[in-house]
């Protein structure tokens, strides 16, 4: 009885030291800031397994090893993973179907409104996230194409000049209202199509090749202050800017 035991004993002491340490598996999502109604991807780091019960949060489960799953409303939702028996969660939250939240170096809010040129309305676009510094827009409602590019996105920040980067670029003919909003401060700007600003420099060329440099000069950057003082260092700022 001794000899069997001592095994047991060792086997619940590492039993309880694995509990105690809590889960060593980790919920993976691509991409982390998806919008409504866009598929995502999941999976466990490291890879977890032999079984796999995933719990999405909406009533929705699966069993598959790395499933992909599209939350139909925008909210934030709790994600269970139960795997070779341990049980882990992870939180995530999903825009509304139209806004592109790109977080990476400060929470932003990005949409597009796209203007009709048949019936002369304003209509909003689809948000697509590819990461969460970058993604894309489409007009389903003006063009009827989901999957079709028009405008993409790209958040940078410029750490030595406490800037943030906005870059978009257009793939378009239509006109366009793009709409940013700080989430942190409320704060709330609209830039325009940016082709219409290089339209002087194709004046007189043929039609097709106007068309073609428009839409290669339509990128613009939009640079936004940071909402806190940086750097933070009274003393850092007067030894940056002395002379």
């Amino acid at each position: 009885m001794r000899r069997l035991a001592i095994p047991l004993l060792a086997l619940a002491a590492a039993w309880l030291a694995r509990a105690a340490a809590g889960p060593t598996i980790a919920i993976q999502t691509d991409p982390p800031n998806p919008s409504a109604g866009q598929r995502v991807r999941l999976g466990a780091i490291p890879g977890a397994g032999p079984d796999w019960t995933w719990d999405f949060g909406d009533g929705a489960s699966s069993s598959a090893a790395a499933p992909e799953h599209a939350w139909g409303e925008a909210g934030d939702y709790t994600v269970t993973l139960s795997s070779a028996g341990e049980t882990t969660t992870a939180s995530l939250s999903v825009a509304p179907a139209e806004v592109l939240r790109l977080d990476a170096a400060h929470p932003f809010e990005i949409s597009v409104d796209a203007l009709n040129p048949h019936d002369g309305h304003t209509y909003p676009s689809r948000a697509v996230a590819i990461s969460d510094r970058f993604g894309w827009f489409s007009f389903p409602q003006v063009t009827g194409d989901p999957d079709n590019p028009e405008v993409t996105v790209k958040l940078l920040e410029a750490k030595l000049d406490g800037h943030y980067w906005i870059f978009w670029s257009a793939m378009t003919s239509l006109e366009y209202t793009m709409t940013v909003r700080d989430t942190v401060t409320g704060s709330t700007w609209q830039a325009g199509d940016p082709a219409t600003k290089h339209a002087r420099y194709s004046e007189g060329l043929p039609s097709n090749l106007d068309r073609i440099i428009l839409l290669i000069m339509s990128t613009a950057c939009l640079t936004y202050q940071r909402p806190t003082v940086y750097p933070r260092d009274p003393a850092a700022t007067r030894r940056a800017h002395k002379p």
